[in-house]
Protein backbone atom coordinates (compact mmCIF):
# COMPACT_ATOMS: atom_id res chain seq x y z
CA UNK A 1 0.00 0.00 0.00
CA UNK A 2 1.69 3.17 -1.19
CA UNK A 3 0.36 5.64 1.33
CA UNK A 4 1.88 8.79 2.67
CA UNK A 5 3.30 8.24 6.10
CA UNK A 6 1.14 10.93 7.67
CA UNK A 7 -1.74 11.81 5.33
CA UNK A 8 -3.89 13.41 8.03
CA UNK A 9 -3.28 16.58 10.04
CA UNK A 10 -4.09 16.96 13.73
CA UNK A 11 -7.34 18.91 13.03
CA UNK A 12 -8.43 16.15 10.65
CA UNK A 13 -7.72 13.56 13.31
CA UNK A 14 -10.04 15.52 15.61
CA UNK A 15 -12.81 15.57 13.00
CA UNK A 16 -12.36 11.81 12.57
CA UNK A 17 -13.01 11.31 16.29
CA UNK A 18 -16.10 13.55 16.56
CA UNK A 19 -18.87 10.97 15.91
CA UNK A 20 -17.59 8.90 18.82
CA UNK A 21 -19.17 11.45 21.16
CA UNK A 22 -22.68 10.72 19.88
CA UNK A 23 -22.05 6.98 19.54
CA UNK A 24 -20.84 6.49 23.11
CA UNK A 25 -23.64 8.73 24.37
CA UNK A 26 -26.00 6.33 22.62
CA UNK A 27 -24.35 3.10 23.84
CA UNK A 28 -23.98 4.39 27.40
CA UNK A 29 -27.29 2.81 28.52
CA UNK A 30 -26.08 -0.65 27.48
CA UNK A 31 -24.35 -0.91 30.85
CA UNK A 32 -27.63 -0.57 32.76
CA UNK A 33 -30.27 -1.60 30.20
CA UNK A 34 -30.36 -5.15 31.58
CA UNK A 35 -31.19 -3.83 35.02
CA UNK A 36 -33.85 -1.45 33.64
CA UNK A 37 -35.58 -4.21 31.68
CA UNK A 38 -35.43 -6.47 34.75
CA UNK A 39 -36.68 -3.96 37.33
CA UNK A 40 -38.93 -1.66 35.26
CA UNK A 41 -40.20 -3.81 32.38
CA UNK A 42 -40.63 -7.17 34.08
CA UNK A 43 -38.13 -9.37 32.22
CA UNK A 44 -36.58 -12.24 34.16
CA UNK A 45 -32.83 -12.76 34.37
CA UNK A 46 -33.27 -15.95 32.34
CA UNK A 47 -35.03 -14.08 29.52
CA UNK A 48 -32.35 -11.38 29.44
CA UNK A 49 -29.65 -14.06 29.40
CA UNK A 50 -31.40 -15.72 26.44
CA UNK A 51 -31.52 -12.41 24.55
CA UNK A 52 -27.80 -11.87 25.08
CA UNK A 53 -26.95 -15.34 23.78
CA UNK A 54 -29.13 -15.10 20.66
CA UNK A 55 -27.83 -11.61 19.88
CA UNK A 56 -24.32 -12.92 20.24
CA UNK A 57 -24.95 -15.68 17.68
CA UNK A 58 -26.40 -13.08 15.32
CA UNK A 59 -23.29 -10.93 15.73
CA UNK A 60 -21.18 -13.97 14.96
CA UNK A 61 -22.70 -14.00 11.48
CA UNK A 62 -22.90 -10.29 10.71
CA UNK A 63 -19.64 -8.91 12.08
CA UNK A 64 -17.15 -10.77 9.86
CA UNK A 65 -19.37 -10.22 6.81
CA UNK A 66 -19.45 -6.47 7.44
CA UNK A 67 -15.70 -6.40 8.03
CA UNK A 68 -14.95 -8.34 4.85
CA UNK A 69 -17.17 -6.25 2.59
CA UNK A 70 -16.05 -3.01 4.21
CA UNK A 71 -12.53 -3.83 3.09
CA UNK A 72 -13.78 -4.82 -0.36
CA UNK A 73 -15.65 -1.52 -0.71
CA UNK A 74 -12.63 0.41 0.56
CA UNK A 75 -10.33 -1.10 -2.02
CA UNK A 76 -12.84 -0.55 -4.80
CA UNK A 77 -13.79 3.05 -3.96
CA UNK A 78 -11.01 4.24 -1.62
CA UNK A 79 -13.36 5.20 1.24
CA UNK A 80 -15.24 3.79 4.23
CA UNK A 81 -17.44 6.84 4.74
CA UNK A 82 -20.82 5.44 3.55
CA UNK A 83 -20.69 2.73 6.22
CA UNK A 84 -19.96 5.31 8.91
CA UNK A 85 -22.90 7.48 7.84
CA UNK A 86 -25.42 4.63 7.51
CA UNK A 87 -24.32 2.96 10.74
CA UNK A 88 -24.41 6.15 12.78
CA UNK A 89 -27.87 7.22 11.62
CA UNK A 90 -29.31 3.72 12.00
CA UNK A 91 -28.04 3.63 15.57
CA UNK A 92 -30.24 6.63 16.35
CA UNK A 93 -33.43 4.88 15.21
CA UNK A 94 -32.74 1.46 16.72
CA UNK A 95 -31.39 2.99 19.92
CA UNK A 96 -34.61 4.90 20.51
CA UNK A 97 -36.80 1.80 20.22
CA UNK A 98 -34.43 -0.21 22.43
CA UNK A 99 -34.28 2.36 25.22
CA UNK A 100 -37.88 3.55 24.90
CA UNK A 101 -40.15 0.48 24.54
CA UNK A 102 -42.82 1.56 22.06
CA UNK A 103 -46.21 0.18 21.13
CA UNK A 104 -45.47 -1.02 17.61
CA UNK A 105 -49.15 -1.56 16.80
CA UNK A 106 -49.95 2.10 17.52
CA UNK A 107 -46.98 3.18 15.44
CA UNK A 108 -48.06 0.95 12.55
CA UNK A 109 -51.79 1.84 12.65
CA UNK A 110 -51.75 5.49 13.66
CA UNK A 111 -48.17 6.67 13.17
CA UNK A 112 -47.86 7.51 16.87
CA UNK A 113 -44.86 6.84 19.10
CA UNK A 114 -46.63 5.50 22.19
CA UNK A 115 -44.44 4.30 25.03
CA UNK A 116 -45.22 1.00 26.73
CA UNK A 117 -46.26 1.25 30.37
CA UNK A 118 -45.64 -2.00 32.21
CA UNK A 119 -44.07 -5.23 31.12
CA UNK A 120 -42.28 -5.68 27.79
CA UNK A 121 -42.00 -8.99 25.95
CA UNK A 122 -38.59 -10.59 25.52
CA UNK A 123 -39.29 -10.75 21.75
CA UNK A 124 -39.39 -6.95 21.64
CA UNK A 125 -36.16 -6.69 23.63
CA UNK A 126 -34.50 -9.33 21.44
CA UNK A 127 -35.42 -7.68 18.11
CA UNK A 128 -34.31 -4.15 18.98
CA UNK A 129 -31.23 -5.34 20.85
CA UNK A 130 -30.11 -7.23 17.74
CA UNK A 131 -31.01 -4.33 15.45
CA UNK A 132 -29.08 -1.85 17.58
CA UNK A 133 -25.99 -4.04 17.69
CA UNK A 134 -26.12 -4.49 13.91
CA UNK A 135 -26.27 -0.71 13.44
CA UNK A 136 -23.41 -0.25 15.90
CA UNK A 137 -21.33 -2.76 13.95
CA UNK A 138 -22.01 -0.91 10.69
CA UNK A 139 -20.48 2.18 12.27
CA UNK A 140 -17.83 0.75 14.57
CA UNK A 141 -15.88 -1.58 12.31
CA UNK A 142 -15.29 0.83 9.39
CA UNK A 143 -14.66 3.73 11.77
CA UNK A 144 -12.01 1.79 13.67
CA UNK A 145 -10.40 0.57 10.44
CA UNK A 146 -10.43 4.12 9.08
CA UNK A 147 -8.11 5.23 11.90
CA UNK A 148 -5.53 2.70 10.76
CA UNK A 149 -5.87 3.93 7.16
CA UNK A 150 -5.10 7.59 7.78
CA UNK A 151 -1.71 7.02 9.43
CA UNK A 152 0.96 4.33 9.43
CA UNK A 153 3.24 5.56 12.24
CA UNK A 154 2.87 3.74 15.57
CA UNK A 155 2.82 6.91 17.71
CA UNK A 156 0.35 8.57 15.35
CA UNK A 157 -1.93 5.55 15.67
CA UNK A 158 -1.76 5.83 19.45
CA UNK A 159 -2.65 9.54 19.24
CA UNK A 160 -5.55 8.96 16.82
CA UNK A 161 -7.06 6.20 18.92
CA UNK A 162 -6.50 8.24 22.08
CA UNK A 163 -8.37 11.18 20.51
CA UNK A 164 -11.15 8.82 19.51
CA UNK A 165 -11.28 7.42 23.05
CA UNK A 166 -11.23 10.85 24.68
CA UNK A 167 -14.11 12.02 22.48
CA UNK A 168 -16.05 8.88 23.23
CA UNK A 169 -15.36 9.29 26.92
CA UNK A 170 -17.04 12.71 26.76
CA UNK A 171 -20.13 11.03 25.33
CA UNK A 172 -20.24 8.61 28.25
CA UNK A 173 -19.82 11.51 30.69
CA UNK A 174 -22.73 13.33 29.08
CA UNK A 175 -24.91 10.23 29.44
CA UNK A 176 -24.18 9.99 33.15
CA UNK A 177 -24.99 13.69 33.53
CA UNK A 178 -28.55 13.18 32.25
CA UNK A 179 -30.09 11.85 35.54
CA UNK A 180 -28.61 14.82 37.42
CA UNK A 181 -30.57 17.37 35.41
CA UNK A 182 -33.22 19.26 37.45
CA UNK A 183 -36.11 18.15 35.23
CA UNK A 184 -36.00 14.64 36.73
CA UNK A 185 -37.45 13.70 40.10
CA UNK A 186 -34.82 11.04 40.80
CA UNK A 187 -31.05 11.08 40.40
CA UNK A 188 -31.07 7.41 39.39
CA UNK A 189 -31.54 5.91 35.94
CA UNK A 190 -35.17 5.52 34.91
CA UNK A 191 -37.03 4.89 31.64
CA UNK A 192 -37.52 8.65 31.37
CA UNK A 193 -33.79 9.41 31.56
CA UNK A 194 -33.13 6.76 28.90
CA UNK A 195 -35.70 8.41 26.64
CA UNK A 196 -34.04 11.81 26.92
CA UNK A 197 -30.63 10.24 26.39
CA UNK A 198 -31.78 8.61 23.15
CA UNK A 199 -33.27 11.88 21.89
CA UNK A 200 -30.18 13.95 22.78
CA UNK A 201 -27.81 11.49 21.10
CA UNK A 202 -29.98 11.51 17.99
CA UNK A 203 -29.83 15.29 17.73
CA UNK A 204 -26.03 15.47 17.79
CA UNK A 205 -25.29 12.40 15.66
CA UNK A 206 -26.07 13.85 12.22
CA UNK A 207 -23.98 17.07 12.41
CA UNK A 208 -20.98 15.24 13.90
CA UNK A 209 -21.07 12.54 11.23
CA UNK A 210 -21.34 15.17 8.48
CA UNK A 211 -18.31 17.07 9.82
CA UNK A 212 -16.37 13.81 10.10
CA UNK A 213 -16.94 12.56 6.54
CA UNK A 214 -16.49 16.04 5.06
CA UNK A 215 -13.12 16.96 6.56
CA UNK A 216 -11.39 13.64 7.32
CA UNK A 217 -9.26 12.13 4.53
CA UNK A 218 -10.00 8.62 3.28
CA UNK A 219 -6.46 7.44 3.90
CA UNK A 220 -5.72 5.81 0.56
CA UNK A 221 -5.00 7.68 -2.69
CA UNK A 222 -7.67 7.02 -5.30
CA UNK A 223 -4.95 6.21 -7.84
CA UNK A 224 -4.10 2.97 -6.04
CA UNK A 225 -7.60 2.00 -4.92
CA UNK A 226 -8.33 -0.05 -8.07
CA UNK A 227 -4.98 -1.87 -7.80
CA UNK A 228 -5.69 -2.77 -4.18
CA UNK A 229 -9.21 -3.96 -5.01
CA UNK A 230 -7.93 -6.14 -7.85
CA UNK A 231 -5.53 -7.81 -5.43
CA UNK A 232 -8.09 -8.12 -2.66
CA UNK A 233 -11.01 -9.59 -4.62
CA UNK A 234 -8.97 -12.65 -5.52
CA UNK A 235 -9.26 -13.85 -1.92
CA UNK A 236 -12.22 -15.53 -0.24
CA UNK A 237 -13.31 -16.48 3.25
CA UNK A 238 -11.31 -19.73 3.16
CA UNK A 239 -8.12 -17.80 2.45
CA UNK A 240 -9.07 -15.36 5.18
CA UNK A 241 -9.49 -18.16 7.72
CA UNK A 242 -6.10 -19.55 6.76
CA UNK A 243 -4.54 -16.16 7.40
CA UNK A 244 -6.15 -15.97 10.84
CA UNK A 245 -4.87 -19.45 11.58
CA UNK A 246 -1.32 -18.58 10.54
CA UNK A 247 -1.27 -15.15 12.20
CA UNK A 248 -0.74 -16.25 15.78
CA UNK A 249 -0.35 -12.65 16.92
CA UNK A 250 -4.00 -12.02 16.07
CA UNK A 251 -5.63 -15.36 16.78
CA UNK A 252 -3.76 -16.92 19.66
CA UNK A 253 -2.67 -13.98 21.78
CA UNK A 254 -4.66 -10.85 20.99
CA UNK A 255 -8.04 -12.46 20.28
CA UNK A 256 -7.76 -14.78 23.28
CA UNK A 257 -6.87 -11.81 25.51
CA UNK A 258 -9.85 -9.85 24.19
CA UNK A 259 -12.08 -12.83 24.90
CA UNK A 260 -10.88 -13.03 28.50
CA UNK A 261 -11.17 -9.27 29.01
CA UNK A 262 -14.65 -9.35 27.49
CA UNK A 263 -15.64 -11.99 30.01
CA UNK A 264 -14.56 -9.70 32.83
CA UNK A 265 -16.31 -6.71 31.33
CA UNK A 266 -19.49 -8.58 30.41
CA UNK A 267 -20.06 -10.08 33.82
CA UNK A 268 -19.12 -7.01 35.88
CA UNK A 269 -20.89 -4.37 33.77
CA UNK A 270 -24.04 -6.45 33.32
CA UNK A 271 -24.45 -7.11 37.04
CA UNK A 272 -23.00 -4.06 38.77
CA UNK A 273 -26.13 -1.90 38.45
CA UNK A 274 -28.35 -4.76 39.63
CA UNK A 275 -25.91 -5.37 42.49
CA UNK A 276 -25.94 -1.73 43.54
CA UNK A 277 -29.69 -1.31 43.13
CA UNK A 278 -31.12 -4.55 44.48
CA UNK A 279 -28.50 -5.57 47.05
CA UNK A 280 -26.69 -2.44 48.21
CA UNK A 281 -29.75 -0.19 47.86
CA UNK A 282 -27.62 2.70 46.53
CA UNK A 283 -28.96 3.12 42.98
CA UNK A 284 -29.63 6.83 43.49
CA UNK A 285 -25.89 7.42 44.00
CA UNK A 286 -24.85 5.40 40.97
CA UNK A 287 -25.02 8.16 38.30
CA UNK A 288 -23.11 10.75 40.34
CA UNK A 289 -20.39 8.31 41.45
CA UNK A 290 -20.10 6.87 37.96
CA UNK A 291 -19.77 10.38 36.59
CA UNK A 292 -16.93 11.10 39.02
CA UNK A 293 -15.18 7.82 38.11
CA UNK A 294 -15.59 8.44 34.39
CA UNK A 295 -14.25 11.96 34.79
CA UNK A 296 -11.13 10.48 36.35
CA UNK A 297 -10.95 8.01 33.45
CA UNK A 298 -11.19 10.84 30.96
CA UNK A 299 -8.27 12.63 32.61
CA UNK A 300 -6.32 9.37 32.63
CA UNK A 301 -6.54 8.97 28.84
CA UNK A 302 -3.79 11.55 28.40
CA UNK A 303 -1.68 9.81 31.05
CA UNK A 304 -2.10 6.42 29.36
CA UNK A 305 -1.18 8.00 26.02
CA UNK A 306 2.07 9.38 27.45
CA UNK A 307 2.90 6.09 29.13
CA UNK A 308 2.18 4.14 25.94
CA UNK A 309 4.43 6.47 23.93
CA UNK A 310 7.27 5.89 26.41
CA UNK A 311 6.86 2.24 27.40
CA UNK A 312 4.71 0.73 24.66
CA UNK A 313 1.01 -0.04 24.33
CA UNK A 314 1.30 -3.60 25.65
CA UNK A 315 2.82 -2.54 28.98
CA UNK A 316 0.05 -0.01 29.56
CA UNK A 317 -2.64 -2.59 28.74
CA UNK A 318 -1.16 -5.03 31.27
CA UNK A 319 -1.10 -2.36 34.00
CA UNK A 320 -4.64 -1.23 33.22
CA UNK A 321 -5.96 -4.79 33.26
CA UNK A 322 -4.41 -5.45 36.65
CA UNK A 323 -6.14 -2.36 38.03
CA UNK A 324 -9.43 -3.43 36.44
CA UNK A 325 -9.18 -6.95 37.89
CA UNK A 326 -8.34 -5.53 41.33
CA UNK A 327 -11.45 -3.32 41.13
CA UNK A 328 -13.63 -6.28 40.17
CA UNK A 329 -12.26 -8.24 43.12
CA UNK A 330 -13.02 -5.31 45.42
CA UNK A 331 -16.70 -5.52 44.46
CA UNK A 332 -17.07 -8.69 46.54
CA UNK A 333 -16.14 -6.74 49.71
CA UNK A 334 -19.09 -4.36 49.30
CA UNK A 335 -22.06 -5.29 51.44
CA UNK A 336 -25.41 -3.75 52.33
CA UNK A 337 -24.48 -3.69 56.03
CA UNK A 338 -21.13 -1.88 56.11
CA UNK A 339 -20.43 -0.32 52.69
CA UNK A 340 -20.73 3.41 52.14
CA UNK A 341 -20.55 5.62 49.12
CA UNK A 342 -16.77 5.98 49.42
CA UNK A 343 -16.05 2.27 49.16
CA UNK A 344 -18.44 1.98 46.22
CA UNK A 345 -16.84 5.02 44.62
CA UNK A 346 -13.41 3.40 44.96
CA UNK A 347 -14.56 0.28 43.10
CA UNK A 348 -16.18 2.34 40.34
CA UNK A 349 -13.03 4.48 40.14
CA UNK A 350 -10.83 1.43 39.54
CA UNK A 351 -13.12 -0.30 37.02
CA UNK A 352 -14.97 2.57 35.31
CA UNK A 353 -12.21 5.11 35.48
CA UNK A 354 -8.55 4.17 35.71
CA UNK A 355 -8.63 0.58 34.49
CA UNK A 356 -11.37 1.05 31.93
CA UNK A 357 -9.76 4.06 30.25
CA UNK A 358 -6.49 2.17 29.64
CA UNK A 359 -8.36 -0.35 27.48
CA UNK A 360 -8.98 2.39 24.93
CA UNK A 361 -5.48 1.61 23.66
CA UNK A 362 -6.52 -1.86 22.49
CA UNK A 363 -7.16 -0.67 18.90
CA UNK A 364 -3.62 0.73 18.76
CA UNK A 365 -2.15 -2.71 19.44
CA UNK A 366 -4.52 -4.29 16.92
CA UNK A 367 -3.51 -1.72 14.29
CA UNK A 368 0.10 -2.84 14.78
CA UNK A 369 -1.00 -6.46 14.29
CA UNK A 370 -2.82 -5.43 11.09
CA UNK A 371 0.47 -4.04 9.76
CA UNK A 372 2.17 -7.33 10.62
CA UNK A 373 -0.57 -9.18 8.74
CA UNK A 374 -0.02 -6.95 5.70
CA UNK A 375 3.71 -7.66 5.83
CA UNK A 376 3.20 -11.42 6.16
CA UNK A 377 0.31 -11.99 3.74
CA UNK A 378 0.56 -9.00 1.39
CA UNK A 379 -3.01 -7.66 1.93
CA UNK A 380 -4.11 -4.87 4.27
CA UNK A 381 -7.26 -6.22 5.98
CA UNK A 382 -7.89 -3.50 8.52
CA UNK A 383 -11.70 -3.73 8.75
CA UNK A 384 -11.62 -7.51 8.64
CA UNK A 385 -9.28 -7.70 11.61
CA UNK A 386 -11.25 -5.09 13.51
CA UNK A 387 -14.40 -7.11 12.82
CA UNK A 388 -12.65 -10.13 14.32
CA UNK A 389 -11.83 -8.04 17.37
CA UNK A 390 -15.37 -6.63 17.55
CA UNK A 391 -17.11 -9.97 17.30
CA UNK A 392 -14.75 -11.49 19.86
CA UNK A 393 -15.41 -8.63 22.27
CA UNK A 394 -19.18 -8.78 21.68
CA UNK A 395 -19.24 -12.55 22.03
CA UNK A 396 -17.24 -12.41 25.24
CA UNK A 397 -19.17 -9.48 26.71
CA UNK A 398 -22.56 -10.95 25.81
CA UNK A 399 -21.46 -14.42 26.89
CA UNK A 400 -20.00 -13.02 30.10
CA UNK A 401 -23.19 -11.09 30.78
CA UNK A 402 -25.30 -14.18 30.12
CA UNK A 403 -23.03 -16.28 32.34
CA UNK A 404 -23.21 -13.73 35.13
CA UNK A 405 -27.00 -13.55 34.97
CA UNK A 406 -27.22 -17.35 34.83
CA UNK A 407 -24.96 -17.78 37.89
CA UNK A 408 -26.88 -15.15 39.87
CA UNK A 409 -30.18 -16.71 38.78
CA UNK A 410 -28.96 -20.19 39.71
CA UNK A 411 -28.36 -18.98 43.24
CA UNK A 412 -31.87 -17.49 43.30
CA UNK A 413 -30.97 -13.79 43.21
CA UNK A 414 -34.10 -11.77 42.34
CA UNK A 415 -33.43 -8.17 41.20
CA UNK A 416 -37.03 -7.12 41.92
CA UNK A 417 -36.71 -7.63 45.66
CA UNK A 418 -34.49 -5.96 48.26
CA UNK A 419 -34.37 -8.96 50.62
CA UNK A 420 -31.86 -11.70 49.81
CA UNK A 421 -30.66 -14.85 51.53
CA UNK A 422 -27.01 -15.59 52.19
CA UNK A 423 -26.91 -18.01 49.26
CA UNK A 424 -28.38 -15.35 46.95
CA UNK A 425 -25.67 -12.89 47.93
CA UNK A 426 -22.85 -15.44 47.62
CA UNK A 427 -24.01 -16.34 44.11
CA UNK A 428 -24.19 -12.70 43.08
CA UNK A 429 -20.69 -11.98 44.43
CA UNK A 430 -19.29 -14.98 42.56
CA UNK A 431 -20.89 -13.69 39.36
CA UNK A 432 -19.99 -10.00 39.70
CA UNK A 433 -16.57 -10.32 41.32
CA UNK A 434 -14.80 -13.67 41.60
CA UNK A 435 -15.20 -15.03 38.07
CA UNK A 436 -14.54 -11.61 36.41
CA UNK A 437 -11.28 -11.31 38.40
CA UNK A 438 -10.14 -14.69 37.08
CA UNK A 439 -10.93 -13.60 33.53
CA UNK A 440 -8.91 -10.42 34.07
CA UNK A 441 -5.82 -12.29 35.26
CA UNK A 442 -6.01 -14.64 32.26
CA UNK A 443 -6.12 -11.59 29.95
CA UNK A 444 -3.05 -10.14 31.69
CA UNK A 445 -1.07 -13.34 31.06
CA UNK A 446 -2.07 -13.41 27.37
CA UNK A 447 -1.03 -9.79 26.80
CA UNK A 448 2.32 -10.47 28.48
CA UNK A 449 2.89 -13.43 26.14
CA UNK A 450 1.98 -11.46 22.99
CA UNK A 451 5.28 -10.87 21.11
CA UNK A 452 4.11 -7.68 19.37
CA UNK A 453 5.69 -4.52 20.77
CA UNK A 454 6.79 -1.09 19.55
CA UNK A 455 10.24 -2.28 18.44
CA UNK A 456 8.81 -5.16 16.38
CA UNK A 457 6.20 -2.87 14.84
CA UNK A 458 8.87 -0.36 13.80
CA UNK A 459 10.74 -3.16 12.01
CA UNK A 460 7.54 -4.28 10.26
CA UNK A 461 6.75 -0.73 9.10
CA UNK A 462 10.28 -0.29 7.74
CA UNK A 463 10.02 -3.47 5.73
CA UNK A 464 6.57 -2.52 4.42
CA UNK A 465 7.84 0.86 3.27
CA UNK A 466 10.82 -0.76 1.51
CA UNK A 467 8.47 -3.22 -0.16
CA UNK A 468 6.18 -0.39 -1.30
Amino acid sequence: MNMAKNPSSLPQQHTYALPSLAVTFLIGPLGIIHGIYATEFGLSLGSISFVLLVSNLFDGITDPIIGYYTDRYYYRHGTRKPFVVIGGLTMVVTGYFLYVPTDISALWNYGLLTRVDGNVSYEYFLFWFMAFYLAWTLFEIPHLAWAGDISTDANDKIRIFSLRSATGWLGILLFYCVPLMPMFDSEGFTPETLRWSALAAGLVMLPLVIICVTYTPNGVPSTVASQLEAKYKGTDFIQLLKEFRDNKLALLFFTSAIFAYGGLTGMWYTLIYIYIDSYLGMAEYFPLMSLAALSAGFLMIGVWYRLASCFGVKSVLVLGLLINAFGALGTSFLSAENSGIYSLAAVLFLCFGVGGSSMNLLPSLLAQIVDYSQYKFGIHRSATYFSLNTITAKFAIAGGGALGLAVAGFYGFDPQTKIHSEDNIIGMKIAVSVIPTIFGLIAVALFVLNPMNTRRHTIVRRRLERRA
